[in-house]
């Protein structure tokens, strides 16, 4: 394409992915801020912290042997 359609078409291309691009960073920034907000609700409300595998108190040094 080119001449006055192809800018129309590029212009619009752009609008729409500085939207999305915008969009997608609300929302990273909105999960980033619930999950910060859980975990640390999480540590400061529970003394233990349960994962699948173990539970270990918050103030024990933690080791993870599958993380090697």
């Amino acid at each position: 394409m080119s001449g006055l359609h192809a800018r129309y078409t590029d212009t619009i291309n752009k609008y729409f992915l500085a939207r999305d691009r915008r969009l997608q960073l609300f929302v990273f920034n909105e999960e980033f801020l619930v999950n910060a907000s859980h975990q640390l609700a999480l540590i400061t409300s529970l003394p233990f912290v349960h994962t699948a595998r173990r539970s270990y108190r918050l103030s024990d040094p933690v080791s993870c042997p599958d993380c090697d």
